[in-house]
This record gives structure tokens, sequence and C-alpha cells, in this order.
């Protein structure tokens, strides 16, 4: 079966997709994913802006080096995906999500809504949640050595198990850690 190849377009709405296709520096505007079924889609060097994923089934995907701006990509099992790299999500929707066990270093989840995300056992060094709400996300078993949790909110980290080595964080959330550790903290 011929590969279906788009090079710099602009999508305000999907293309017909009937097999592999490939979009190589494309943008997606306000574009709607979460009604495909296919496997297989690879995206290289894209950007989505505005664009609703909401459990998306992305069985055999790549993604590398794309970029998410304000996206709704709720309920995503990326733990299926072919290749993951150098993703970036700014001010993007990710309630629910799956990474466990995935190698996702240098991913950036900056201003991003991260609810009952699993980052259980992931490597996630050099990464960057800054602003981001990590409410009931599990970093169980993760390595997020190196990586900015600056300014981030509602984490639950556990240091005995999770890598931290010369991760940044900020007060007061920060003193989460001491609950892990059992110290209490009084004014």
């Amino acid at each position: 079966m011929e590969i279906i190849t788009y090079d710099e377009e602009i999508f305000k709405e999907l293309p017909e997709l009937n097999g592999p296709v490939e979009f190589y520096s494309c943008r997606f505007e306000q574009a709607n994913f979460s009604h495909i079924d296919i496997r297989g889609l690879k995206f290289i060097d894209c950007t989505f802006t505005s664009c609703d994923a909401s459990n998306l089934n992305v069985t055999n995907f790549t993604f590398r080096d794309c970029k998410f701006h304000n996206c709704k990509l709720v309920g995503i099992n990326w733990c299926v995906a072919k290749n993951l790299s150098l993703l970036e999500f700014e001010s993007t929707l990710l309630d629910m999500n799956t990474f466990q066990g995935l190698d996702i270093s240098n991913t950036k989840f900056n201003n991003c809504r991260l609810r009952d995300v699993d980052f259980s056992d992931c490597i996630i060094e050099n990464g960057e949640f800054v602003e981001s709400d990590l409410t009931e996300a599990n970093f169980n078993g993760a390595n997020v050595k190196n990586s900015d949790f600056r300014k981030a909110k509602n984490y639950f980290i556990d240091p005995h198990f999770t890598q931290l080595g010369k991760s940044k964080f900020n007060l007061p959330e920060a003193l989460t850690f001491f609950k892990a550790l059992g110290i209490e903290i009084e004014p």
C-alpha cells in the first residue's frame, strides 16, 4: 500500500485517511482527531493548535519533534505509540493519560493540566512541568532527574520511589516531600 505524504501543509480539518499517512512540518489548527480510527500515522515536526484528540487510539503512531498548544488530549494511552520523542505540550489538557514505562526524556509539559496521569516507571530526565497541575499524577518508579517542577502544583512525589536528582522545585509545594518522609512541619 502506498504511503500518502503531506509536507508543510495547514489543516483546519483532517484529510481522508485510508492507509499509511505521514505528515512532515504540518500545522493542525482546531482539527478534531477524536473520531480517527486508523493505525500507524506519522507526525514529524508538526504543530497542533486548539485541536481535540481525546480518547485517540495512537497505536503505532509516531510523534517526533511535535508541539501541542491549547489542545485537549484526554484519555490517551501513549504506551501503544511506536515512537515518541521531543514533545512539547503548552497550555494543554492531558487528564487521564498514560505514559507508563516510556522514555519521554526532554518532554515539556508547561502550564498543562495533568490530573490522574500515569508516569510510573517513566524516564523523564530533563523534563519540564512548569506551572502544571499534577493532581493525582503517579510518578512511582519514575526517573525525573534534572527536571523542572517550578510553579507546578498539587503533586505528591515520594522520593523513596522516584529518582529526583538535580530537579528543581518551589516552596510551598516542595513541602510534600516531608509528608512522604513522615516528617511533620509546624508553622
